[in-house]
């Protein structure tokens, strides 16, 4: 009966031209192991509820006694970053982008951060999903959009060569309809050029957006910023977003590169997809880049831009502007 209610909740709706695909998740509970009492069995389905949309969605999910433990961490999470925007806990670390050959700091990636004063520090893999699933993305993706922009407006401010900060958006954050709004203010509080703004979005993105993505992509592009598409190869990779969409950069996800090390499939996917950017015109960055010899793989495709730990680890806004100041050869100012 679940599985019949998904496949009829699936099917596209049709509305003012736009086909719109609606995803379920659904918890069951059973009588008389999961309760006895319409209280109980509500409350370990909606559990069950939980545990199916964090095992990917468009699925349902049998309670089981262990997700009572798991839906209480989820509720400390989002407890713990409500408390955590309000007192200061978040904060924003940047991972330089290399050009490869010479070894010159080409841009930084904006990375949030979140250190707990109960739970410890934590990571984005476990703290994020949440955050999307409770809308508290919306405020975090604008702390670290003012965060990016006020610290790469202050680099210039020292004398530094201006460089582009990346900064990941959510479907969630897409699907805002305040977003360009968002990112317009902080563009004005900081004082700073949107030019030097990438806006990185992943393929899933896309599916779940449709047109309002579309039109969000091109009123950024109005504004001067640069747009990358993420993790490309990951997903679907539809050869039809890098022609519907006004993508600049075409980011090759880690899974790839991490491949270049072992003789496999995955040379020959990184090859054709480097090919296939270069062929469009677009600009590449390849991702998660640790050894040398996936640095020596890349350049000679002709894939010179970077990032990963070979090149540098996320940084504080104090180690990065130390580090982009030696690669300069000078000194911090002040």
């Amino acid at each position: 009966m679940a599985q019949r209610i998904l496949d009829a909740l699936r099917q596209p709706i049709f509305l003012q031209e736009h086909e719109l695909v609606v995803t379920t998740s659904i918890g069951i509970a059973l009588v008389p192991q999961d309760g006895r009492d319409p209280d109980t069995l509500l409350k370990n389905a909606d559990r069950a509820m939980y545990a199916a949309k964090e095992s990917g969605r468009n699925r349902f999910q049998f309670f089981d006694p262990s997700m009572a433990s798991r839906l209480q961490e989820r509720f400390a999470l989002e407890a713990g970053m409500r408390r955590g925007l309000a007192h200061g806990a978040f904060h924003v670390h940047f991972q330089p982008q290399i050009d490869a050959r010479t070894h010159i700091i080409l841009g930084m990636e904006a990375l949030l951060r979140w250190d707990d004063p109960e739970m410890g520090s934590i990571s984005p893999t476990k703290f994020i999903p949440v955050a999307e699933e409770t809308g508290l993305i919306v405020p975090l993706g604008e702390f670290v959009f003012h965060e990016a922009l006020s610290f790469n407006k202050r680099l210039q401010a020292e004398g530094l060569p201006p460089i582009r900060v990346a900064v990941n958006l959510s479907s969630a954050q897409m699907l805002d309809p305040q977003l360009l709004e968002h990112i317009e203010r902080c563009i004005i509080l900081t004082g700073a050029d949107p030019h030097y703004l990438e806006v990185e979005v992943t393929e899933s993105v896309l599916l779940e957006g449709s047109g309002q993505a579309l039109a969000a992509l091109h009123r950024m592009k109005e504004l001067g910023i640069t747009l990358a598409l993420d993790d490309f190869g990951t997903g679907y990779s539809s050869l039809s977003y890098l022609h519907q969409y006004p993508f600049d950069i075409l980011k090759i996800d880690q899974s790839f590169v991490q491949a270049l090390s072992h003789p496999s499939q995955g040379r020959n996917l990184a090859t054709a997809i480097i090919a296939m950017g270069k062929s469009l015109g677009m600009e590449l960055v390849a991702e998660g880049v640790e050894h040398l010899d996936q640095a020596n793989f890349l350049l000679a495709r002709g894939c010179h831009k970077a990032q990963g730990f070979l090149y540098g680890h996320p940084m504080s806004p104090e180690d990065f502007r130390a580090f982009y100041w030696e690669r300069m050869g000078g000194e911090p100012v002040g």
